[in-house]
């Protein structure tokens, strides 16, 4: 069992039995239509919010009755899956959700889900950084490039 001291795990707690697909779909198409430059948008609270949400619908399926540590569980796997940082993604979840009885199993959730995004997918980070180069004049591309120096 996981002590949820802080509001964020009682937050987590008390959506656990609101949430349902109909929000996951629309912090999709928030997340996606910010990654298209239609709306404003970060990489860390959506992720977060899909995978507290995909992890409470597994929970639902399986009518497991502590779903706050599923939802935990998904939001480690989630974010690390987007990030492919394993490390910081259990580490702030775990942080979020005072889940220190949790260490290993975000852990692992966290390394299985970076683990399964690295076969199917680019790293993000280096993929927006060269999206961003690719953005730039062709003479000031050539400048800040390895090849232009």
């Amino acid at each position: 069992a996981v002590a949820y001291k802080n509001s964020l795990g009682g937050l987590l707690k008390n959506l656990g039995s609101a949430r349902g697909g109909m929000v996951e779909i629309g912090e999709l198409t928030i997340a996606e239509s910010g990654s298209k430059r239609l709306l404003p948008a970060g990489i860390f609270a959506p992720s977060l919010a899909i995978g507290g949400a995909l992890g409470n619908d597994i929970a639902q399926l399986i009518t497991y009755a502590n779903a706050p540590t599923l939802m935990a569980l998904g939001m480690a796997g989630f974010l690390a899956a987007v990030t492919q940082a394993p490390m910081t993604a259990f580490i702030i979840v775990m942080e979020m959700v005072d889940g220190h009885a949790l260490v290993l199993s975000l852990m692992a959730s966290a390394l299985v889900a970076s683990g399964v995004s690295r076969l199917i997918s680019a790293p993000l980070y280096s993929s927006l950084a060269q999206l961003q180069l690719q953005r730039l004049p062709k003479d000031e591309a050539q400048k800040k490039s390895p090849e232009g120096l």
